[in-house]
């Protein structure tokens, strides 16, 4: 996701299913938070000009963490 956008990540935590979660805030309470694993991530967009969206299992593949870096820079 490119290490500008990563630099921003406000907090990250371990799971008890071996996945890691990171997340990014804006003092708009705005939220992104990723859940990745092994080969797939999880993550939904809760901004307040839109619906919260989900995205669920994805594979970690340049497509869909280029969509995730977007998403995260709007915030």
């Amino acid at each position: 996701i490119g290490e500008d956008v990563f630099c921003n990540v406000t907090n990250y935590y371990p799971n008890p299913n071996g996945t890691i979660t990171f997340e990014w805030e804006n003092d708009n309470n705005e939220i992104i938070s990723v859940e990745v694993g092994n080969e797939t991530f999880t993550y939904f967009v809760d901004v307040t000009a839109t619906d919260t969206q989900f995205y669920n299992n994805l594979p970690l593949d340049a497509e869909h963490t280029q969509r995730l870096s977007t998403h995260i820079q709007t915030i």
